[in-house]
């Protein structure tokens, strides 16, 4: 107890406080950098993109997804004028659009058709997306219920109440609010799916859902949210804001977008809808989500007095740009190529490639790539940032990049020759590189606000083997309505024409894919034609089936001593990690009482060994109740549970009457005391009146 003792008792408490402090910064700081998994994807977009196949089809195939804007959207051809100056005239009639925006199953989505009628496409758009986006990622919509999900959407209000009513106060019904806010595109979508963390919409102009990302991202690393849903979309149904872009010159007189490009003359708007569902890295791992990619940094900065108010600014750019990488912690050679925001037109281009050249262009080797998603699909508006970065996120998949349309020569007031950049004038493979494969996108709001992100390819990952440990025997088909069953069946045809195996679709459809109310299954033969002509019966409305609206709930009936068997719940043990470490449990339990290991009873003992009753009751017990826990983590729960002789113990304790290790030690010593106490005798069971 002498002073020096105390002196060096409280430096070493100091010297603990220190680390334990380090410790605690070195945490936070990982927190504060660690890639966000994109582990599943949503999205509609012009050229017939309605998911991540159809969107790699549309970029190989360098078609061009532009139109003639709809009739059922306004009568564009008397509104159309080439001379820019007409008031309430429209310079082109072109643009990207969606199709059959009049169709919504309301009723999947527990929407009155009232409510329905008032609800603005966009709010119908996103709830079909985001359930997409979920089943994409291999998780049904209901599991998360109740959890810390966040929604970060970018828009840019309605206009369907405009577009189809007369604009009179009368002409406003009990939905219109709901339906039309910007706040309840994000709000319905945390209510729908039951999703408890933040939830909120912004409109930044076109750069709107990079922005809603870059929220996502601050979000989950800040621990706000468990997994978030962020993106964007934008439809177009009236014409006013197209007539007001067009009298500003910004957009195409010829209808095409060529970015980059000598013949770049201007915008053409488009419609689309993206999202992507994300979660950290390190959870994604844990919960068996396979990740797309990681988004590795994202940054958001505003023009400031640029200018003009839509004019953009190129320190402001790049300023952004830089933001980015130091959030990812690369350097700016880790980059091969960049989505750009890509306007196509004479000012926004060459400031926005000098840009890229001040921060990405000072490298060793070859340039960096850029390209332009807008030529193909038009300029999204609020969709647009989240439509590049899922460009970026399957040309890294696919390692291939797309060509930039609609180009002829590259634009005149850029020094291409003094850049360390080169455009993506034609298709090509995705450059060679010794670490993952990096690329970034921009996104940049004429409202002055700029987002910027990189992404990466993920590092390959495998999912958790079958917990059955074997391939599913059957295709379950289901949904809310015998239309939609039919056109499911429709799609898996399409897939199996695609060169799709349905005994992988199987195996994502049982354990992945909700099972809704309109049910039937396809057995899976060996014989491609009987699977076909299975399917095509579901299609043709000959197979159908639907579950009873009344159903009281699963029951589980445990069966008591005679239900064993030598080596029963081996695969599940090797294939179920919850399923092992409930069997585990019950070993530790009991291992005392018994006079064999309970492992080594359930895997080596043979059948006449298994019989005894001071074996058999805990080892009945021990599968009973580890099967029960592991349909519990399946999202199997019953609603009763019911047992026969040692079977009561295990539906004891799947009600809950007591813990797994009380009702391992009950079912030992029950065996035993039997065991002790009735050495001979038989039973008799008898079917009788």
């Amino acid at each position: 107890d002498s002073p020096a003792a105390r002196q060096l008792a409280l430096a070493r408490t100091r010297l603990r406080r220190a680390v334990d402090r380090l410790a605690e910064l070195e945490a936070a700081e990982a927190r504060r950098r660690e890639p966000i998994a994109i582990v599943g994807m949503g999205c509609r977009f012009p050229g017939g993109v309605v998911d991540r196949a159809s969107f790699g089809e549309l970029l190989d195939s360098g078609r061009d997804g532009l139109g003639d804007i709809p009739p059922e959207r306004f009568d564009a051809r008397a509104l159309l004028d080439p001379q820019p100056d007409v008031p309430g005239k429209l310079v082109s009639a072109r643009g990207g659009f969606l199709p059959d925006l009049d169709r919504f199953d309301a009723r999947f989505f527990g929407i009155s058709a009232p409510e329905a009628l008032e609800l603005d496409p966009q709010q119908r758009l996103l709830l079909e997306e985001t359930w997409r986006c979920l089943e994409d990622a291999g998780v049904p919509p209901e599991r998360w219920r109740g959890r810390r999900v966040g929604v970060f959407l970018g828009g840019r209000g309605s206009e369907y109440f405009d577009a189809h009513t007369d604009r009179r106060p009368i002409d406003a019904g009990p939905y219109y609010a709901t339906g039309n806010a910007l706040s309840t595109c994000a709000g319905r979508l945390s209510f729908t799916f039951g999703w408890t963390g933040p939830s909120f919409a912004l409109d930044t102009a076109c750069s709107s859902s990079l922005v809603a990302l870059h929220q996502a991202v601050r979000s989950l690393r800040a621990g706000e949210c468990e997994h978030a849903i962020a993106g964007g979309v934008n439809l177009i149904l009236d014409p006013v804001s197209s007539v007001s872009v067009s009298r500003a010159n910004m957009l195409s007189p010829r209808g095409r977008c060529a970015s980059f490009s000598d013949q770049a003359d201007g915008y053409v708007r488009a419609e689309g809808c993206g999202l992507v569902l994300l979660t950290p890295y390190s959870r994604a791992l844990e919960q068996g989500l396979r990740p797309l990619a990681l988004v590795r940094g994202t940054a958001v900065n505003s023009d400031g007095r640029s200018g003009g108010l839509t004019v953009p600014s190129g320190p402001a750019q790049e300023s952004v740009l830089r933001a980015a990488l130091e959030d990812a912690g690369l350097p700016p050679g880790a980059v091969q190529f960049v989505a750009a925001h890509g306007t196509g037109t004479e000012l926004g281009d060459p400031i926005e490639a000098r840009a890229l050249d001040a921060v990405y262009g000072k490298r060793e080797g070859q340039r960096l790539l850029v390209g332009a998603l807008k030529t193909q699909i038009g300029h999204g508006e609020s969709s647009a940032g989240i439509a590049g970065l899922l460009q970026v996120l399957i040309s890294m998949r696919e390692r291939r990049l797309p060509g930039l349309l609609h180009f002829e020569g590259p634009n005149p007031h850029v020094d291409w020759e003094r850049l360390g950049l080169e455009l993506c004038a034609d298709p090509r493979p995705w450059p060679e590189t010794r670490g993952a494969r990096t690329g970034a996108v921009s996104s940049f709001g004429f409202s002055g606000t700029n987002a910027h992100a990189v992404l990466s390819e993920a590092p390959p990952t495998t999912r958790e083997a079958s917990p059955l440990g074997e391939d599913p025997a059957l295709l379950p088909l289901s949904a809310h309505s015998a239309a939609a069953l039919k056109q499911l069946a429709a799609e898996y045809l399409k897939r199996l024409d695609r060169g799709a195996e349905l005994r992988a679709l199987a195996g994502s459809a049982c354990h992945h894919r909700s099972q809704l109310h309109q049910r039937c299954a396809v057995l899976l033969p060996a014989d491609p034609a009987e699977q076909r002509a299975a399917l095509e019966a579901v299609r043709d409305g000959a197979r159908t089936g639907q579950r009873s609206t009344d159903d009281p709930g699963l029951a589980f009936l445990f069966g008591g001593q005679g239900s064993q068997r030598p080596g029963a719940g081996r695969a599940l043990f090797d294939h179920a990690p919850v399923f092992r470490q409930s069997l585990e449990r019950c070993a530790a339990a009991v291992d005392d009482l018994l006079e064999r290991p309970l492992l080594e009873l359930l895997f080596e003992a043979t059948a006449e060994q298994l019989s005894e009753t001071q074996r058999t009751q805990p080892v009945v017990f021990a599968l009973q109740a580890a099967q029960a826990d592991w349909l519990a983590s399946l999202g199997l729960t019953p609603a009763a549970a019911l047992g026969h002789s040692v079977g009561e113990l295990a539906a004891a304790y799947t009600a809950g009457v007591f813990d797994l290790e009380t009702g391992a030690r009950v079912a030992a010593l029950r065996g035993r005391a039997l065991a002790e106490r009735v050495s001979t005798g038989a039973m008799l069971a008898v079917g009788a009146t």
